[in-house]
């Protein structure tokens, strides 16, 4: 075949190949899972290589993505075709044949969850729930809305864990997963669309964060929201949990709230739950005060 452009050594030019020989070339091992099973390329593309790569640089590609079809069982056309993260499109693999059942009818990255519909994505080796819905398609928009995400913030190293020096690097979704459980142990409120890891990785992302940086809020008796939120330096969070440090003798921050406690005889006793410092510290004295009128011994 004689080649009248100068694109065979463009990259694309070896992924416009590749897609032919999948689908046309039946000496190549992939060809049973794409023109065997009548996968065909629209006569634009298989035509003219220059009218493909016109098409990737004007729809997202960029060196290290790789062409993707939306419908695995759909063709190379324009409309099925995208560009994305090398393990998002480990997870548009054709599934293996089984007899369909509830279990197995569903789009790709939908799950059942009682009467209701569970979105999940794997990237970099985590899995991340993307909340429940009541139809399907809610759940498959899901679903694909954070492919869209992952790929356009470029954003799949923000899933790893990774290793330096023994160390490990704290990812974005790490910080989510810390603040979740932070929140549930002691019952601080987290806004409602953080608990979608999505668009708490988007909210970031806005807010320049980069690795090192730790989430504070900026009312300590608020909750953990866009407004109430900041990503801050080591060095400054612990100049803020020294501040914290120098709470009255016998008060300590439990989430939202003050909490007094007392050691009387060794025994540490709570005083109870309190919505001011000053009222938690009131507490505590009174206390005092009453133990050592008792002739018991408080511990210092």
């Amino acid at each position: 075949m004689h080649i009248t452009h100068n694109l065979t050594h463009h990259p694309l030019y070896s992924v416009w190949r590749g897609m032919k020989q999948r689908c046309y070339n039946r000496n190549v091992p992939s060809y049973k899972d794409y023109g065997g099973r009548g996968i065909e390329i629209c006569k634009e593309w298989q035509e003219s290589a220059e009218s493909f790569i016109t098409w990737a640089l004007l729809n997202g590609w960029q060196d290290g993505l790789w062409l993707d079809r939306i419908n695995n069982n759909g063709n190379y056309f324009p409309q099925n075709c995208r560009f994305v993260c090398p393990a998002i499109s480990g997870l548009n693999r054709r599934r293996p044949k089984k007899i369909i059942t509830k279990k197995t009818s569903l789009p790709m990255g939908v799950t059942y969850h009682g009467n209701n519909f569970r979105a999940v994505i794997s990237v970099g080796g985590s899995r991340i729930d993307l909340g429940t819905f009541k139809t399907i398609l809610e759940a498959e928009t899901a679903y694909h809305q954070a492919i869209k995400d992952v790929n356009e913030n470029k954003s799949l190293h923000l899933f790893r864990t990774k290793q330096k020096h023994g160390h490990s690097k704290t990812s974005l979704y790490r910080v989510w997963i810390n603040t979740q459980s932070r929140c549930k142990r002691l019952q601080i409120p987290i806004c409602g669309e953080w608990k979608n890891p999505m668009l708490f990785i988007k909210w970031a992302l806005s807010q320049s964060w980069k690795e090192g940086l730790i989430l504070t809020r900026i009312d300590e008796l608020g909750n953990y929201s866009p407004e109430n939120c900041k990503f801050i330096t080591r060095s400054e969070g612990n100049r803020k949990r020294k501040r914290k440090s120098l709470l009255p003798k016998g008060v300590r921050r439990r989430g939202n709230r003050c909490q007094a406690y007392i050691s009387i005889n060794k025994k540490q006793v709570h005083l109870g739950s309190f919505d001011t410092v000053e009222e938690a510290e009131t507490a505590y004295k009174l206390a005092r005060q009453k133990a050592i009128e008792r002739g018991e011994f408080i511990h210092v």
